[in-house]
């Protein structure tokens, strides 16, 4: 089962996910839970940061961060012993999000990367 959930990036709340537009994200959430689970949100965009933080929460996920730089990341996660998950932006203002990446790889913990550009 899958559940999308729409939300603007920059705009005023939709109504429903048929108004999708580009400027608008739409997040799939398999129906795994996520109670309990420690989540690191690696995203410099802080509106994404902030509807990802809360997309997850809803499904019971506690939530690492957000971190809007490699730097900031790599401190999230040497000052976390325990992380079941992370959401990295592959760009991170210019900065490529591999180093942390590979940390987390390091460490056994599952990862999925965003991206996204404004045309």
């Amino acid at each position: 089962m899958r559940r999308h959930i729409c939300s603007p990036i920059d705009k005023p709340p939709i109504t429903s996910c048929g108004e999708q537009s580009r400027r608008h994200a739409r997040l799939t959430v398999n129906a795994v839970s996520l109670v309990g689970r420690r989540v690191l949100i690696v995203e410099d965009n802080v509106h994404i940061a902030v509807t990802i933080a809360r997309v997850l929460k809803a499904q019971g996920a506690e939530i690492i961060g957000p971190a809007g730089t490699v730097q900031d990341a790599l401190a999230l996660i040497a000052g976390n012993e325990r992380i079941d998950g992370a959401a990295l932006d592959v760009n991170l203002r210019g900065k490529m999000v591999y180093p942390v990446a590979d940390v987390l790889r390091a460490k056994n913990v599952p990862m999925v990367f965003m991206t996204g550009y404004d045309f």
